[in-house]
């Protein structure tokens, strides 16, 4: 992942691009650290777009500075992955 101006980019499992535009809220901005980038916002909380995992089936995320659960099977999905692109609800094989 990198930084363009306030933008974080990476590439999701496809090889598709993914993006975050960090400005979309006041006062957000990409960071890159090593190989990696998130974006930072001023009193963001308890966690940052970076910290996320699954939790068993459930996918744990921040958001706007809090960590938001999200139950993958309640959703209609097997469970939650990682991957090199980061935790997804993951379908059924």
């Amino acid at each position: 992942m990198r930084c363009d101006g306030n933008v974080a980019l990476g590439c999701d499992d496809e090889g598709l691009v993914t993006f975050a535009d960090c400005a979309l809220h006041a006062g957000g901005r990409c960071v890159e650290h090593g190989r990696s980038a998130t974006c930072v916002y001023p009193d963001q909380g308890s966690c940052t777009a970076s910290d996320r995992r699954c939790n068993g089936a459930l996918m744990e995320l921040c958001l706007q500075g809090s960590v938001v659960t999200v139950d993958c099977p309640k959703l209609g999905f097997a469970g939650c992955a990682e991957t090199a692109a980061g935790p997804h609800c993951e379908l059924a094989p």
